[in-house]
């Protein structure tokens, strides 16, 4: 039994899989109705990060490394066909390193990268790191950050409940390390940034520009860290085009 992506995708014969990864603190249900505005030859593939979701009762993961290789491990006897990875904020670092893992372990390249509001793997932090603070300057940081509903912050029960995968997560992006590795890519990278994302510049996502020798190009789209929320459609115009582009590229 594979529990790091539904058997409902599993089963699908469309001949492109798009294996989605999420942002810290969140799940696979960001993701949940992404197939119905797709078209039937993309398949989405959510991946459940342990700690949250049909997970919440497993331990989650504090490193990256170790998380990578989770993954890496859960999901490679499903790449069997052209597949994609797309990640918003953590998950669009996350599926960097699961496509250098993946690649690592001999198997066979995507056909194309998508990242979504984060900067490029090289650009450091320029922030404070939040995974270490009290419960309650924790809290107050996520409000900040306009991603956690209100309504969930005041829930006392329910964020005791989350509280360490979203710690975990955070701890995650904020303790990588950039380690060269294997040069450029020689798939595609399209990156997003919400126009309004005051946490990466247009400069550091432009950088990831450097991980590819293919075509690179970035969309800039209305709204905050979180405007996937909001410009969800806008978002996979851009996918199935790219998609549709390389894939009759390669027929």
């Amino acid at each position: 039994m594979n529990n790091w992506i539904a058997k409902s995708a599993l089963i699908s014969e469309a001949p492109v899989r798009l294996f989605c990864l999420p942002y810290a603190g969140g799940s696979a249900q960001l993701y949940s109705n992404w197939n119905q505005f797709l078209s039937p030859f993309i398949q989405v593939c959510p991946i459940h990060l342990p700690g949250r979701g049909v997970r919440i009762k497993e331990k989650p993961y504090h490193n990256l490394e170790m998380l990578v290789d989770a993954i890496v491990e859960g999901i490679y006897m499903e790449i069997d066909r052209p597949y994609a990875f797309f990640g918003h904020s953590m998950g669009g670092l996350l599926s960097f390193e699961v496509v250098r893992a993946l690649l690592n372990k001999g198997l066979f390249e995507p056909i194309h990268l998508f990242v979504s509001a984060h900067r490029a793997p090289q650009c450091e932090l320029k922030r404070d790191q939040l995974h270490n603070l009290p419960d309650v300057e924790f809290k107050n940081s996520l409000a900040t950050l306009n991603g956690t509903p209100e309504e969930l912050l005041n829930n006392i029960e329910l964020m005791n409940l989350l509280m360490p995968a979203i710690r975990a997560d955070f701890s995650v992006c904020e303790n990588y390390m950039h380690k060269y590795s294997g040069g450029p890519f020689s798939f595609p990278i399209t990156a997003f940034k919400g126009l309004q994302d005051e946490y990466f510049s247009q400069q550091e996502i432009e950088a990831w520009n450097v991980h590819t020798n293919n075509l690179f190009d970035v969309h800039l789209l209305p709204g905050d860290h979180f405007y996937i929320h909001h410009q969800q459609k806008s978002v996979l115009n851009i996918i199935e085009r790219k998609l549709q582009l390389t894939m009759s590229m390669i027929a």
